[in-house]
């Protein structure tokens, strides 16, 4: 271990009078960084606070305040598509905004794959029908094209109900960064859970949907 040669060649009536104090592994100040014993703790070393609610975790998000989103694993989960999936609108909002959510998960240090796999499943499992775009243009729908983000809860994210296509996946981006640092084990079926229920404390059935979508990557396959 590396000690200052000061403190090595110092003498040793010096240290026995007490005129100098030295650190070792009995006597060592708090806040001291020689190496012998543990500095004053940092504000990284401090246990994270637990956030468990719909509203805290909104917080956390959008103050970008660190915490841990707890969220237990569910084995009970199948992770089943819905009757009504439409892979052909899974397909086409991948083809169209696909490269644009690459190149955001990329600037932002997001996988790519997961960004992707939620993209797929709004349009593919989460389609109003074909409406959305009359809905998003007649101000009805909830949650808005193409990443089904909802403008009214994040508009702290910088989005609006109006925002383009590029502006609202850098968004949906920022808010998949920011699921992912907070989760313990941040599995793709864990992140898409609280993507799809932010308040959800173990696994849903659409989360799982998701997981299964990033693993399976349906859109690399043909009609």
């Amino acid at each position: 271990m590396y000690r200052s040669k000061s403190l090595v060649q110092l003498p040793s009536e010096a240290v026995r009078s007490g005129a100098i104090r030295v650190c070792n592994a009995a006597n060592h100040p708090e806040g001291c960084n020689c190496g012998f014993g543990p500095a004053t703790s940092s504000p990284t070393d401090r246990p994270l606070p637990t956030a468990r609610t719909f509203e805290a975790r909104k917080v956390s998000i959008l103050e970008n305040k660190r915490a841990r989103f707890p969220c237990a694993a569910n084995p009970a989960a199948s992770g089943r598509a819905p009757l009504y999936r439409s892979h052909r609108m899974g397909v086409e909002a991948i083809t169209k905004y696909g490269k644009i959510a690459d190149s955001e998960a990329k600037r932002q240090g997001v996988d790519p794959i997961m960004v992707r796999a939620i993209l797929y499943y709004e349009n593919a499992d989460g389609h109003k029908g074909g409406l959305d775009k009359k809905l998003d243009e007649w101000g009805l729908s909830r949650s808005q094209q193409p990443m089904s983000l909802r403008a009214d809860l994040w508009s702290g994210l910088g989005v609006t109900r109006d925002s383009p296509p590029r502006q609202h996946i850098r968004a949906a981006v920022t808010l998949i960064k920011r699921i992912t640092d907070r989760l313990d084990d941040p599995t793709p079926d864990r992140i898409g859970t609280l993507w799809n229920s932010l308040s959800a404390r173990r696994v849903t059935q659409r989360g799982t949907r998701i997981g299964w979508i990033y693993d399976d990557q349906p859109w690399l396959e043909q009609e």
